[in-house]
């Protein structure tokens, strides 16, 4: 038989033991939800085809920063390629704001209509800005953010290629850090809309 006093130190290991136990599979699933995000993180994200058209039907009657038609004359392109983003506090945004300029002296507007939608900014400052980067296709504002909320988008900049005839996504990019995704989405575009 075991004393009072035994049974005590024998509760008080078996709580130690369960404790410890608590505790590590507490950490183990801190792991697990851990390496769970970084899975998520991982898989592509593209926005709905339906929202997509969602939003070129919307934009068709908004203006750029000039006060002109977004498609310009009705003639309409096989290719839309949008570009959503931020003008402000975005470097990448600024980068495929260059890298899409050239890309619309290269290209048929018969072929493809760049058309850039800017989100979280003023007209004086995007003016400016345009301007200063002698972009040459339309910027339509979007002061609300329409566009990132239509389409679900937390980040910028994020490039679209629509095919109008087919009613398709052909492919979306998102944020990309490298040359070598942008030069790679360039190349694809160009193949596309000379093919």
């Amino acid at each position: 038989m075991c004393s009072p006093q035994g049974r005590g130190h024998i509760r008080s290991r078996f709580l130690s033991f369960l404790s410890m136990t608590l505790i590590l599979l507490n950490l183990l699933l801190l792991y697990q939800t851990y390496q769970l995000k970084e899975h998520v993180r991982g898989i592509p994200w593209h926005p709905s085809p339906k929202r997509v058209f969602d939003l070129l039907e919307r934009s068709r009657s908004w203006k750029d920063v000039h006060g002109a038609s977004s498609f310009g004359d009705e003639s309409r392109p096989r290719y839309v390629l949008l570009l959503i983003f931020e003008p402000t506090d975005c470097s990448p945004c600024l980068e495929d704001l260059s890298v899409l300029n050239e890309l619309h002296r290269q290209v048929s507007p018969e072929h493809v209509r760049i058309i850039g939608i800017a989100s979280h900014t003023h007209l004086q400052e995007l003016r400016r800005m345009i301007d200063a980067y002698g972009v040459t296709f339309p910027v339509l504002i979007d002061e609300t953010s329409i566009a990132k909320a239509l389409l679900g988008l937390a980040e910028t900049p994020w490039k679209i290629l629509v095919d109008l005839e087919n009613r398709r996504i052909i492919f979306d990019m998102g944020p990309s850090l490298s040359e070598v995704e942008r030069h790679f989405f360039l190349m694809r575009v160009m193949r596309l809309v000379r093919g």
